[in-house]
């Protein structure tokens, strides 16, 4: 509003020292009485001062952001106004203050217009902010478990949302959507999510039950048996038991034996050779649910599993010989395993054809007593060699690797079809130009090796290119048309720099505020391969330029009218500025915008009079203007 006034007292003072002036010329020709001319001069300025009064101001305040409410009070603190129209949804109501209630959760724009007695106005514009509390639920209560058992509590969820569950207590972690729970008490679990967009927050709760559960599980095994001792461990691996009771089934142990679950490992020596029957039974913790599990337990006198087996170390595909000289007499066996690549398992003497590096074990029973022996073969060089990768982009690396791991005694060379080659296991390559190559790797260990071969395709990128126009925009009018001008697309991704993308090959997009955006084009080619380009878009602002139309040199008034100079919200690109006399002559010239001139000539002050300027300029590289105007030059 200052500079509305501001400007309206210039341009008063300009119209009453034009006609002044010529009114007092003709007095001075004709009375030669200078008291008029100064009569004159001071009515004038009463008169301009009435004509420059406050103007109203419009302004009001309200309570932004608010969640939950659609109902917004408005506080209106205009001046110098007395009649008040309120514009909100397309109606309006013309009280001071306004309580005002919306229909539905967003931005709305509310609107002041304020007036006096004399027809003044002024505008003011707002934004109000409603915002929802956020929406989620949480999903049932499953039936109740078992103390310490895992429920997921499961919230809707959203990554603008944050999460806090309490209590905390055998959740896995309080901060996410999903936690896991395990209480050992029937909880109830809240919930508190806070919308991070708009930080509104809302609460709920889900109640998570926990019964009783008292059924133990009697579990154990045996420790190894060795023949000739008779001494035998057992390992208890029962669950949700409280008390234990052992039962080792001969004369040097009774239904007396006992031992609690810290106890996990027994051991207990049999009266001599034969098989016996082993219990345990298990208790809870009120003796409601005993379990019994049994197991039959034979030893015998010693027994030894030996193997004779050479060579142990081959190639691909050959064969060897598995060979135990122990006896089978007495109702003996022998078990060779895996019975995989074996021509026989329960003899002996078997042939083996390994695919790969194997451990071969063998068992000799006898009544019940067993020892076991082992011997591995070791394959040396991998089977079934193969390569696996993925059709690639021009300029990705590509990451080389095999169906099965290679070994780290192995010895390897990678033929990467262009030339290059690498002995790393697994080789980065990025290959310089689209086509098919052949892969190859030769893996050598000890006297085996193996050749295998495979073809890569390597696909172009696609061709990614795109125009705008027009190149220069300004924010009353920020509309600028893209055109994708790529080829071999099957989709594309714009990305404008403000938050908004788009898919079409042809976008029109409207920028929402001044300032550079990088804008971005991803194209996709049939292969899935990608090429993005982008480019720097400058929205500027509207040109605002003042030019005064008076100034008084005089070092006498207000020090801000001692110079001349204009005004501008922006850089001009192009500037050139002329002021002449009224005898058309030029008395000042400058190519730059912020010149301020002192009423002179060559360092002589000119005289009070009108002068003409003249101003070209070019606010973008497309659009240039010229102006001219009087200028009141009064000392």
């Amino acid at each position: 509003m200052e500079r509305a006034v501001a400007k309206g007292l210039r341009k008063c003072f300009f119209l009453f020292f034009v006609k002044s002036l010529i009114f007092a010329n003709y007095i001075l020709m004709n009375w030669k009485k200078i008291h008029i001319q100064t009569t004159l001069y001071f009515l004038g300025f009463v008169v301009c001062m009435g004509i420059a009064k406050a103007q109203p101001t419009a302004n009001f305040s309200f309570t932004d952001s608010v969640c939950g409410t659609k109902t917004v009070k408005f506080i209106n603190s205009s001046s110098n106004a007395n009649k008040f129209f309120w514009f909100i949804k397309g109606s309006f109501q013309t009280s001071t203050n306004l309580n005002y209630t919306f229909d539905s959760f967003k931005t709305y724009t509310v609107t002041l217009i304020v007036s006096d007695n004399s027809g003044n106005t002024d505008t003011v514009q707002k934004d109000v902010h409603l915002f929802d509390y956020p929406q989620f639920t949480i999903s049932p209560a499953p039936p109740a478990g078992c103390p310490g058992s895992v429920v997921f509590l499961l919230a809707t969820y959203n990554s603008n949302f944050l999460y806090q569950w309490s209590p905390t207590t055998y959740l896995s972690d309080g901060y996410v959507h999903n936690p896991k729970a395990a209480p050992l008490i029937t909880t109830t679990y809240h919930l508190l999510v806070t919308d991070t967009s708009t930080k509104c927050s809302a609460t709920d709760s889900v109640k998570i039950s926990v019964k009783l559960c008292n059924t133990p599980t009697a579990k154990f095994k045996s420790g190894q048996l060795t023949c000739g001792n008779f001494t035998v461990s057992f390992r208890n691996y029962s669950t949700k038991a409280f008390g234990v009771l052992w039962n080792f089934g001969d004369a040097n142990s009774g239904t007396s034996d006992t031992s609690t679950l810290m106890d996990t490992m027994v051991t207990h020596t049999f009266s001599g050779p034969g098989t016996y029957k082993v219990l345990l039974t298990v208790i809870d913790s009120l003796g409601l649910y005993p379990d019994t599990v049994s197991m039959y337990i034979g030893v015998d006198s010693v027994l030894k599993a030996t193997i004779a087996t050479a060579p142990q170390t081959i190639c691909p595909g050959d064969l060897v010989q598995l060979v135990s000289n122990v006896t089978l007499a007495g109702g003996a066996n022998v078990l060779w395993q895996p019975g995989t690549s074996l021509n026989d398992s329960v003899s002996l003497k078997v042939s083996a054809k390994p695919t790969s590096t194997t451990r071969y074990k063998l068992t000799y029973s006898r009544n019940g007593c067993s020892d076991t022996n082992s011997v591995l073969i070791t394959v040396l060089a991998p089977p079934l060699f193969d390569i696996l990768f993925d059709t690639v982009c021009l300029g990705a690396p590509t990451f080389i690797r095999t169906v099965q791991p290679i070994s780290s005694t192995l010895k390897y060379l990678w033929q990467l079809g262009d030339g290059d080659t690498s002995n790393s296991k697994t080789p980065m390559h990025t290959y310089k130009a689209p086509g098919n190559y052949n892969v190859s790797i030769n893996a050598v260990q000890g006297s085996c090796s193996q050749l295998s071969s495979r073809t890569i395709a390597v696909k172009p990128l696609p061709e990614t290119t795109f125009s705008n126009y027009p190149n220069e925009v300004f924010i009353d009018n920020p509309k600028i048309t893209f055109v994708d001008g790529g080829h071999d697309i099957v989709r594309r991704l714009w990305d404008f720099g403000d938050g908004i993308t788009d898919t079409d090959s042809v976008v029109i997009h409207t920028f929402g505020d001044t300032g550079f955006y990088d804008v971005s084009l991803i194209n996709f080619s049939p292969f899935g391969c990608t090429d993005t380009v982008s480019q720097r878009i400058l929205i500027r602002p509207v040109i605002l330029l003042y030019v005064p139309n008076a100034f008084t040199p005089n070092r006498q008034g207000p020090t801000e009218n001692e110079t001349f100079y204009l005004t501008c919200n922006d850089h001009l690109p192009e500037f050139y500025f002329l002021i002449y006399n009224r005898w058309g002559e030029k008395v000042f010239e400058t190519h730059d915008q912020h010149f301020v001139w002192d009423g002179t000539l060559k360092g002589k002050p000119l005289e009070t009079g009108l002068y003409v300027w003249r101003m070209n300029f070019r606010i973008s590289a497309e659009k240039g203007e010229t102006r001219t105007d009087i200028l009141l030059l009064y000392r």
